[in-house]
């Protein structure tokens, strides 16, 4: 563990910290191990380790992301974006911040979907706050939370940029629903371009200020996109669907499994 822990740590206080990760059921993962994300190693200054509580269920990862202090459209949207594309066996990566966060995970438990929580503290304390939860349904759906930073760390305002860099790391598209000019979603969008990733930008009004960084982006080049299709199509519908929704009489599923063995490429 001291590869996570402050070098001037004691001996006694590495011991209490590696007990207090098993009490909790915290894994920890180097850049070193077999099940660190391959790719988490290949964007800029890759974290080095990180904690996890949970599973790290990366099947098809997309990140959603935006404000904190989101108008009900906003929630509304990812809500709705990350229930549609989680039914479909996608892992939706956010950062359990409230707002956007909150909603894209929301989303995706509601519908009993995997979705992997990127924090900018100690896990620990998230164990103890109001997002108790929210962390606990993720873990009960087969989902993760993981964190760079050592039980008991507070999220200091510099942190959560870091936390931007893995978010959009892990996945391969960033889908922003909601961001003012000055929006921490705006770090992991240029996160994302940097490391070669899409971004996916839903827009509202434009008098509406807490959209302004959502249609910079646009203006930037990020794709605009009013529903899953947009996202998927960018993907050319490569992504492993699940069909739980659709009920098929014997002739549509005689039909379905035709074309799906011709290369339909919605399986």
């Amino acid at each position: 563990k001291k590869f996570f822990e402050k070098e001037f740590l004691s001996a006694e206080a590495l011991a209490r910290a590696d007990q207090k990760l098993e009490k909790l059921g915290i894994k920890t993962i180097t850049i070193f191990d077999e099940n660190y994300p391959e790719s988490l190693k290949n964007i800029p200054n890759p974290p080095l380790g990180f904690y996890l509580l949970g599973n790290l269920d990366l099947n098809f990862p997309l990140a959603v992301v935006g404000t904190r202090k989101a108008g009900h459209y906003g929630l509304s949207i990812a809500e709705k974006f990350s229930r549609q594309l989680s039914d479909m066996g996608i892992t939706i990566v956010s950062g359990l911040a409230y707002g956007i966060d909150s909603a894209a995970h929301k989303g995706t438990v509601d519908v009993n979907g995997k979705t992997i929580a990127v924090l900018g503290e100690g896990i620990d304390l998230i164990l103890n706050s109001p997002k108790k939860n929210l962390a606990e349904k993720i873990i009960e759906n087969g989902g993760g939370i993981i964190s760079e930073f050592p039980l008991g760390t507070g999220g200091l305002k510099g942190f959560f940029p870091l936390r931007n860099r893995i978010i959009s790391g892990l996945s391969l598209g960033t889908i922003v629903i909601e961001a003012p000019i000055d929006s921490g979603a705006l770090i992991t969008a240029r996160c994302a371009m940097e490391q070669g990733k899409e971004v996916f930008v839903a827009p509202a009004e434009i008098t509406n200020k807490n959209f302004d960084g959502s249609h910079k982006l646009i203006q930037q080049g990020a794709k605009l996109v009013v529903n899953v299709e947009d996202i998927l199509t960018e993907f050319d519908f490569k992504i492993p669907y699940k069909i739980k929704t659709l009920k098929f009489s014997p002739q549509e599923e005689e039909i379905y499994e035709v074309l799906k063995a011709g290369g339909l490429g919605l399986m």
